[in-house]
C-alpha cells in the first residue's frame, strides 16, 4: 500500500506482531555506537533519483507518478535518459532531426508537467544531462584488427555545434520555460567509446578527446551561464585508470575550474547467479574504492573542487535481475546509502524511478520495495554522521544525529535469518522511535515499542530498520 504508515490498533498488537519474537537459533550482533565521535556530514542532495520515467511526459504527468515521487521524496534529481534521441523516433527523445534542433514543444510539455509537479510541493533540484552527440553530426570511426568497430567518437571539426546545442537547451529550459535548472551534465557513458572499448582493443585510449569535447562545451556554457553547476562526463567505467588519468590531466592542464561535480556509475554484476553475500560487500566496497580512487586522483591535480558524486548504480547491468524487484535490491540501495553517508559521498541517485527491470516502481506503476528505501533515506538520513560498529558483518549500522539533534541509528540485516541486536553506547532505558521494512509487508511499519530496549529486540532476515531516540 502507497505511501501510508499502518497505525497501531493496540499495544498487544503492536508487541505481539511487529516486535517479533527471536527464535532461539537466532544469533545475537553486538552494536556499538560511539555519538562523541563525529564523521561526515550529510549533504542536503544527498537522497538523489534517476528519473528515467521523467522523461516520459506521458508517466510524468500522471497523478501516480506524483505520488509516488512525493513518497520518495528526493532532493536532487537527474533527468537524461535518450533526450539527446530524435523524439520522432524515440518517446524520451528531445531532439527534432528533421529540424536540426531540440524539439521545443516536446520540452514545453516537459517543463510543464515539472511545474504541475511543483505544485504538489515536489521541488527537487533538477539535473539534466546531455548523454550524447547527435546523429548528423561528424564523427571518427575506429576498427579493431578484425575490422569490427570498436569505437564513434565526435569529430573535433563538431565541438562548435555540440556547444551551441547544449547552449540551446540551457535557454529553452531555463529562460523560455522559466525552469530552476541548476545542474547541466556534460554526455553521459561515452567513455566506452573513448575508451575502455578501445583498451579492451588493444588500441590508444582516447579520453583525453572526451575531455577536450566537455572543456570547449563548458567555457561556452560557463560564458553565458555562469550561475549553472556543470558536471563532468558521467563515466560508466570509473575503475579505467588511464581514462581517469587522461581526463584529469586534460582538466589540470586547462587551468580553468570549468567542472563543479562528477558522476561516476555502477553496476556490481552481469550474472544473475553471483552469490548475494557477493553482492552485499561489493554495494560498500565498490563505492569505496571508486569515490577513494577518484578524489584521490582529482586531489593530486588541485582538482578538489570537482564533487565526485554516485550517479547511478544498481545490481545487474544485465537488466535481468529478480533481486532488483525483490528485498534484496532494497538491501543493496540501503547498505548504498548508509555506505555513502559514511563516506561523504554528496549525492547518491540509484538507477532508475519508473522501469520494469530496474526501476523503484515498475511501468504499471506497482511499487518494489527499493521505493520504500528512497523514503527512508529522505526522512531520515540527515545530520551528522557519527561512528558506530557491528560484530556481525550481516548486520550493517549508520549511527548520526539528525538535522533536529535526534540520535538515529540505522540497522540493515542482509542475512536471510533474523538476527538480535544488544546496542551498546545509548541510554538502554530510552524511547525511541522504530521504522522497519521487510519482505513480510510492502511498507515501512512504525511504531514507538514503549517498555522496549535496543539491545533486546530483533532484525527480521532481509531487513532495514531505524531508531530514533
Amino acid at each position: 500500500m502507497f505511501n501510508k504508515v499502518k497505525k497501531i490498533i493496540t499495544a498487544v498488537f503492536l508487541i505481539g506482531f511487529l516486535i517479533q519474537t527471536v527464535p532461539a537459533s537466532a544469533s545475537t550482533a553486538m552494536i556499538n555506537v560511539d555519538f562523541n565521535t563525529p564523521g561526515k556530514t550529510i549533504s542536503s542532495n544527498f537522497c538523489g533519483t534517476n528519473a528515467k520515467g521523467g522523461t516520459v511526459n506521458q508517466w510524468l504527468g500522471d497523478y501516480r507518478y506524483a505520488q509516488k515521487t512525493k513518497y520518495v521524496n528526493s532532493s536532487i534529481v537527474r533527468f537524461h535518459d535518450s533526450i539527446s534521441d530524435d523524439s520522432a523516433v524515440n518517446w524520451r527523445g528531445w531532439m527534432d532531426n528533421q529540424g536540426y534542433n531540440w524539439n521545443r514543444w516536446k520540452i514545453s510539455v516537459w517543463a510543464n508537467e515539472v511545474r504541475k509537479l511543483g505544485s504538489q510541493g515536489i521541488n527537487p533540484e533538477i539535473m539534466v544531462t546531455i548523454p550524447t552527440y547527435y546523429s548528423w553530426m561528424k564523427t571518427i570511426k575506429t576498427y579493431d584488427s578484425k575490422n569490427k568497430l570498436v569505437s564513434t567518437v565526435l569529430d573535433p571539426s563538431e565541438y562548435n555545434s555540440f556547444a551551441f546545442y547544449a547552449n540551446e537547451l540551457v535557454k529553452i529550459i531555463t529562460i523560455e520555460e522559466k525552469i530552476n535548472l541548476k545542474y547541466l551534465q556534460i554526455t553521459n557513458e561515452l567513455d566506452f567509446d573513448y575508451n575502455t572499448n578501445l583498451i579492451e582493443a588493444g588500441l590508444p585510449s582516447k579520453a583525453g578527446m572526451l575531455a577536450d569535447l566537455a572543456i570547449f562545451t563548458a567555457k561556452s556554457l560557463k560564458s553565458n551561464y555562469p550561475n549553472l553547476k556543470l558536471g563532468a562526463p558521467a563515466l560508466a567505467r570509473p575503475d579505467s585508470i588511464i581514462g581517469l588519468d587522461l581526463m584529469f590531466d586534460k582538466f589540470k592542464n586547462d587551468g580553468n575550474k570549468l567542472f563543479d561535480f562528477l558522476g561516476f556509475h555502477y553496476y556490481l554484476t552481469g550474472s544473475v547467479f553471483e552469490d548475494d553475500n557477493s553482492i552485499y560487500n561489493k554495494s560498500s566496497g565498490t563505492l569505496q574504492y571508486h569515490f577513494g580512487n577518484i578524489s584521490s586522483k582529482l586531489n593530486q591535480r588541485g582538482l578538489g573542487y570537482i564533487t565526485p558524486i554516485l550517479g547511478e548504480f544498481n545490481i545487474n547491468w544485465s537488466g535481468i535481475d529478480p533481486r532488483m524487484q525483490n528485498m534484496k535490491g532494497a538491501i543493496v540501495d540501503g547498505l548504498t546509502f548508509i555506505e555513502a553517508a559514511k563516506l561523504g559521498v554528496q549525492t547518491v541517485m540509484p538507477w532508475a524511478d519508473m522501469d520494469n527491470n530496474f526501476g523503484r516502481w515498475d511501468e504499471s506503476f506497482n511499487d518494489r520495495p527499493v521505493i520504500h528505501v528512497g523514503n527512508i533515506c529522505s526522512r531520515f538520513l540527515n545530520g551528522t554522521v557519527y561512528d558506530s560498529t557491528s560484530t556481525d558483518n550481516n548486520v550493517q549500522t549508520l549511527s548520526l544525529i539528525n538535522k533536529n539533534g535526534q540520535k538515529t541509528v540505522v540497522f540493515i540485516n542482509r542475512s536471510s535469518n533474523p538476527i538480535k541486536i544488544q546496542v551498546n553506547g545509548v541510554n538502554p532505558g530510552a524511547n525511541f522511535n522504530w521504522y522497519q521494512l521487510d519482505s513480510t509487508a510492502n511498507y515501512v511499519r512504525e511504531y514507538t515499542p514503549n517498555g522496549y530496549i535496543l539491545n533486546n529486540l530483533d532484525l527480521p532476515a532481509n531487513s532495514i530498520s531505524v531508531a530514533v531516540l
